[in-house]
Order: C-alpha cells, then structure tokens, then sequence
C-alpha cells in the first residue's frame, strides 16, 4: 500500500508517514498531504481503485490497532519511522531481486501528470513544489 500510495500521490517519504486515516476522504477520492517543508496541505485526487485498496488494508490494519489515526503503523501497533519507509526498496530488492529507489515513484507521479495532459504548472502544484 504504501508503493501504491507513492506512485497515486506523489508524496515525498517525509509526507507519508505521518499520512493520518482522517486525511484520506473516501467520498471525494482524495488525499490531504501535509508538507513539511512549507508548512501547508495539499490535495490529491486519487483513483477509485487505489481507495479501494485504501479500505482493504484499513481493515486488515485493525488487527494491530484502532485507537491510532495513523495510516502506517507497526505490528505492535505504533506509528512507523523513516527508517521503515528507506529501507522497503532494500526489502524487496532482497526478497524478490527488484532494484528501485522509492524516490522513482515520486518522479513517475510527475511524469504520468505531464503526459496525462496536466500542465507544468499544475504538476508542479501536485507535488508540493512552489517554483
């Protein structure tokens, strides 16, 4: 879920793990992205498939905790920590041979938006960037 919310969202690492359930509107399929860096939010629109995915992974989630908002968490239940997320490229490149940087769905997101017909401008604004 979390490659799947990289790739739908174009979120850096830093605005995904603290990503809260109550920032994700299942009606309107979208996301509120906090930024650190400039202190604001910003909204995605996110395919129905992806929220689909959202809800199953929220229910399956409930077994290690439902008193937490945060939509990443540990199996004991505790919000996970940057570490978790640098080391999931290092995870799977072991387990399944796959080599990637978790950064490269970031720069597909802005790709697939350009390509999509969105414009520099606009693309811009989906990832957070202000110039």
């Amino acid at each position: 879920i979390v490659i799947l919310l990289y790739s739908a969202t174009g979120a850096r690492k830093s605005e995904l793990i603290p990503l809260k359930i109550s920032y994700i509107d299942f009606q309107r399929n979208t996301v509120k992205i906090f930024q650190p860096k400039t202190q604001k939010y910003r909204y995605i629109l996110i395919f129905n498939l992806v929220i689909e995915y959202l809800n199953h992974y929220l229910i399956d989630r409930e077994k290690y905790v439902n008193n937490n908002d945060c939509v990443f968490i540990t199996e004991k239940g505790s919000p996970i920590k940057k570490n978790v997320m640098s080391e999931l490229s290092k995870r799977l490149y072991e387990k399944y041979n796959i080599k990637f940087h978790i950064h490269q769905f970031r720069a597909g997101f802005v790709n697939d938006s350009y390509e999509s017909g969105n414009d520099l401008p606009t693309t811009q604004r989906l990832v957070g960037h202000e110039n």
